[in-house]
């Protein structure tokens, strides 16, 4: 029987670890005595399962359980900007940036961008005036290695052509001309 025990948002003391390990041990002990056949046995697994009990009293951890700490990926950003596609080419897009990170508003740096580096589902954004944001920072992994890393995600909005703003500016004319009394 393998055991885990919670510490969850518990601040752990050496006294506490130390307790802790004994409650581990206890527990190796009871299974040992629990299989056993002799009378002293009985008694001792008893007396055992006392000491157990007052010491997981003492440490005060509720519900003594056993798990595993579960470990996920994550992805923490170190920059930010803000880019906007001025020229799209066979290979490349070019787009000029606004830093985030150092809260800017005026785009003050330009760059090219492999479209081989953007996944196949997000290449349908890349036209003329899309916006995106290209975050670099690091990924950390299950295992606890960490990783450099880059991630451009476009904006979902629909695209608006001048064919589009033509169109919705006839229909607010027609709706300016209807008597709404």
């Amino acid at each position: 029987m393998t055991e885990y025990t919670v510490f969850s948002d518990l601040e752990i003391d050496k006294e506490s670890l130390f307790l802790n390990n004994v409650v581990s041990n206890i527990n190796k002990n009871i299974e040992l005595l629990k299989n056993s056949s002799d009378t002293d046995s009985e008694f001792e697994y008893s007396t055992v399962l006392s000491i157990k009990d007052r010491i997981i009293e003492y440490i005060n951890i509720p519900n003594y359980q056993e798990t595993k700490k579960t470990k996920i990926h994550s992805f923490q950003e170190l920059y930010e900007w803000e880019g906007c596609i001025n020229q799209v080419e066979e290979t490349f897009f070019t787009a000029a940036l606004i830093d985030i990170t150092e809260e800017e508003t005026i785009p003050t740096e330009e760059a090219d961008f492999d479209i081989n580096s953007i996944p196949n589902e997000d290449r349908l954004f890349i036209h003329e005036g899309a916006i995106f944001r290209w975050i670099l920072g690091y990924e950390r992994f299950p295992n606890g290695s960490k990783k450099n890393s880059s991630k451009v995600v476009f904006r979902r909005n629909a695209r608006w052509t001048t064919q589009n703003i033509t169109n919705a500016n006839k229909k607010a004319e027609e709706f300016k001309k209807i008597n709404w009394e």
